[in-house]
């Protein structure tokens, strides 16, 4: 690289785990001593670059290094993705009022299991959020809303939104049937989409964000569809789903490189989606990646992001249906 490379540039640099920082170590001290010139933004002051990561000490030798070869310049500056205007429909979460009248609806013996369980959706345990879900949005349709194999329980389902989620699936693939897409990652690995049509793939989050995948993974999802819709956010903290946050946070990245269209729903709003306490914010990776996460799907949000996207989706090969059906 050094011998073809004098200028190296880095947007967003960031370090999330042990085998990233012992490559970016040992990469740098060669480029270093062959005399490249790197030149990165980040959210993050050197000093805490892979914050509370394991083996940190590891890093340590490297992020001395890096504030001796490079000039750090703090740089303020407003966030650019969050002055476009919002476009209503692509990112559903209930309303207070709605999650109220769901609560309504349920059977004395399911407000009461829900009081065992500490009186909140949040605090249940997977098997009672399963059992709500089929009762709020029946058995013949939970397969398309959990796995129930996975860990995909912690959401619960608000009824009228996951039939408009359905109907937005339909309008943008025009009614025709989905079909399930092996998705090729590399090495004979593929990642499987059980409904996916003319670009338009439609998950569970459970499916990208709670299985055993990686940025490779959402690399090739983001290649094979022009427009995902995702459904099933959970309200993440650092404690019970920290993993599966680290995922979604890699997803939106992948996403966002590839200009997908997203449409989610999830269990709560934007502003209510992490829940972090103050001390924390200043320590773990996650919280401080999240804002970025937060602005993308924001600018994801957009009429701008949206008419983008267009010549990318003109762009997209369509499979040839032959027959139209509104079977979903």
């Amino acid at each position: 690289m050094s011998k073809e490379v004098n200028l190296l540039c880095f947007d967003e640099f960031q370090v999330t785990d042990i085998a990233d920082a012992v490559i970016l170590k040992r990469l740098f001290e060669i480029l270093y001593k062959n005399y490249v010139v790197m030149v990165a933004t980040s959210n993050r002051h050197p000093d805490k670059l892979y914050l509370q990561g394991l083996q940190r000490h590891l890093f340590l030798p490297y992020i001395e290094e890096l504030k001796v070869k490079c000039v750090v310049v703090h740089v303020s500056a407003k966030d650019f993705r969050v002055r476009h205007d919002i476009v209503s429909h692509k990112y559903l979460f209930p309303s207070p009022e709605s999650k109220d009248s769901q609560y309504a609806s349920l059977s004395e013996s399911h407000k009461e299991r829900i009081k065992q369980k500490g009186g909140s959706y949040q605090e249940m345990s997977q098997d009672v959020k399963l059992e709500l879900n089929k009762h709020l949005i029946g058995a013949t349709d939970i397969n398309m809303v959990v796995n129930e194999k996975s860990k995909g329980e912690n959401y619960i389902v608000n009824e009228e939104i996951h039939k408009e989620f359905k109907k937005i699936f339909k309008t943008l693939t025009d009614g025709h049937k989905p079909q399930s897409k092996a998705i090729e990652v590399m090495q004979g690995r593929v990642i499987n989409c059980k409904n996916w049509i003319h670009g338009v793939g439609y998950f569970h989050f459970s499916e990208l964000c709670e299985e055993a995948v990686g940025a490779a993974d959402y690399i090739a999802v983001a290649q094979n569809c022009s427009t995902i819709l995702l459904e099933g956010i959970p309200v993440f903290d650092l404690s019970s789903n920290r993993n599966a946050l680290r995922r979604f946070i890699n997803l939106v990245d992948e996403l966002y490189n590839h200009s997908v269209k997203l449409y989610c729903t999830a269990e709560a709003s934007l502003d209510e989606l992490f829940k972090v306490r103050k001390e924390e914010e200043d320590i773990f990776d996650e919280a401080f990646a999240f804002d970025r996460t937060k602005s993308r799907l924001i600018e994801m949000q957009s009429d701008f992001w949206f008419k983008k996207q267009q010549n990318f989706t003109k762009k997209m090969t369509k499979t040839k249906v032959k027959k139209k059906t509104t079977d979903f």
